[in-house]
Formats: C-alpha cells, structure tokens, sequence
C-alpha cells in the first residue's frame, strides 16, 4: 500500500504558503511540508504522455498499482502519438480514469503555453538534492522543445474540453479529480470566486465543488483529498469557509490513514495525531464534545480507507 500514495502528486506546496498567508502558523505549515515528502507528482507531463499513449493502444486494463485501486498502471509508450490523438483516444474510451488523463494532458498544455515552462518533479533530484525537498525542478530545453510541438498544436476547443473530461471525471469520483476541479475554478477561471461571487452560476459551482470535495474525502478513497480539505478549512478560501472543527477532524484523519500507510511511528502520523501539540492547537477552541466528535468522525473516514484498500 505504502508504494501506491508514494506516487501521487502533491497540491501541498502552495497549500504550505497559503496556511502561512492566513496567520494558520508555522506548526501547521511545517507539518504540511513534511506531507510534501510523502506525496511526489506521479510523473513529468513526458511520463504522462507515454501513459496515455499506452492506454490508447491497450486492449486491456493493466493490474493497478495495488488491488483495490482502480487506478490504472500503464506502460511507457512505444512510438510518438501527437497529442490531439491522445486525447481523442481517451476521450472516445468514456472510461472517467482515461477522461481525467485525457484532462491531465490538456492542462499540462494550458500550463505550458502560457508559461512557457512548468514545474516537473524529478524523483532523481530530490534523492541527489537534499535541499530540494519537494523535488521539483523547471523544465529542461529539450522538455519545452518538445512541449513546444506538442502543446503549440492544442486547439481552442481542446483546451475548453479539458473541463468536461475533468467535470465527468469528478462526477465518477477520480482519484485526484475533485482537487484539480477546485482548482481550475468555475469554468476555468478562478478569478470568478472572487470577481462574480454572487452570480448564481458560481454559487451553483461552488456548491457543486465542496460536495464533490466532501463526498471523496469522506469516502477515505484518496488521501490526498482528506489532506486538502483539512487545509481548506484551516486556512479559508472562496470556496470553503475557515471551520476548526472540520480542519481538526479531517487532520486527524489524514493521520490516522497515514498511519496505516506509513506506519504509526511515521512523523505524518505523529504529526496529526489526537495527542499531539499540532492538534492541541488546532482544536484549541473546540470543547471536549466537540473534539470528541470530530475525532470519531475521523475515525469513521480512516475506516472508509482501510475497508476500501485493505488487500
């Protein structure tokens, strides 16, 4: 189990700041950057690219990363496939695994030609630079070289339809999918939580998001869900409103299910623990009751997660 959440990619760093930004503390932030070794980017868009590839050309499901997943574990690619191929392909699949790969190439793309760079994580780096601790690095000039071929042919109709590949993929519940559908905000902009937020397509958005957000955490299928909604709802945002309590039970869940994954004695584990200086902190405010019951509520996801994983 321990393998599988090893590659996942992290939404952590710029949690890790924006905790700071709302006065949340260094205690909390410092715990959020040691998440942040736990949660590497599965790959560079590269290493995506060839997986989607692959699943175009596979005519069945290769074994997941561990049984219970879903998840799909593909093959590196075995000749050049242009991206509007890939995501032809995936897309015509209507599976909600390839659709959020198809959304996932797309985005890298969008990323890509309005920065002309993006950051790419580098498993190598981060084990050679141990100052590097997140392992993140930009692009190499043969990387944009390549990016540049493949992303300068990405139409204005399929960088729009990377939200609906990511809108069905959360619908299905994804893995990942309802962070990256926060995340791009409504209808691919942002600025609207902040600019329209009364415009009552937002507010239908903004309802739709936190629900999708809840309903996967809750459900303990991702822990990197479990871990960003705490963040949410510790630091605030335009989507969801600051609330110890809920911070203070998706925290403890998080390291209740890294405490599985890890081990108890894991410093994620400890970090998030119900006896530990960070959690006194965070439910500071809480009444004993309260704590009480957010902790069994935390208790119930870590659960969900085990019964979900167990092998």
């Amino acid at each position: 189990m321990k393998g599988e959440f090893l590659q996942r990619r992290p939404v952590l760093q710029a949690e890790i700041m924006r905790l700071m930004k709302w006065g949340v503390g260094l205690a909390i932030a410092g715990a959020m950057a040691a998440l942040v070794m736990y949660w590497p980017k599965a790959g560079s868009g590269e290493a995506r690219a060839g997986r989607a590839a692959s699943a175009i050309n596979s005519t069945r499901v290769i074994a997941p990363a561990q049984a219970g997943t879903g998840r799909l574990v593909l093959p590196m690619p075995s000749g050049d496939v242009s991206l509007s191929r890939q995501v032809q392909q995936l897309a015509e699949s209507h599976d909600p695994e390839k659709l959020y790969l198809a959304y996932s190439l797309l985005a890298d793309c969008v990323e890509f030609n309005r920065d002309h760079d993006r950051m790419i994580y580098d498993e190598e780096l981060r084990k050679k630079s141990p100052d590097n601790a997140f392992g993140y690095r930009h692009m190499t000039e043969q990387e944009k070289q390549r990016d540049t071929m493949r992303c300068g042919a990405m139409s204005e109709r399929e960088r729009q339809s990377r939200l609906d590949y990511l809108a069905a993929a959360a619908k299905a519940g994804v893995p990942g999918s309802a962070i990256a559908f926060l995340r791009e905000g409504p209808f691919g902009d942002p600025s609207a939580l902040t600019t329209r937020p009364d415009d009552p397509l937002v507010q239908e958005w903004k309802a739709l998001a936190r629900a999708q957000l809840i309903a996967e955490a809750e459900a303990g299928t991702d822990p990197g869900v479990v871990n960003y909604i705490a963040t949410e709802y510790a630091a605030g945002s335009p989507t969801f409103e600051r609330n110890a309590g809920l911070a203070y039970r998706y925290f403890l869940a998080n390291g209740l299910i890294h405490g599985e994954i890890l081990g108890p004695d894991s410093d994620i584990a400890k970090f998030f623990a119900e006896d530990s200086a960070l959690m006194d902190s965070i439910g500071k405010d809480l009444s004993p009751a309260e704590r009480a019951a957010e902790l069994a509520a935390a208790r119930q996801i870590a659960l969900n997660f085990h019964k979900r994983h167990a092998h």
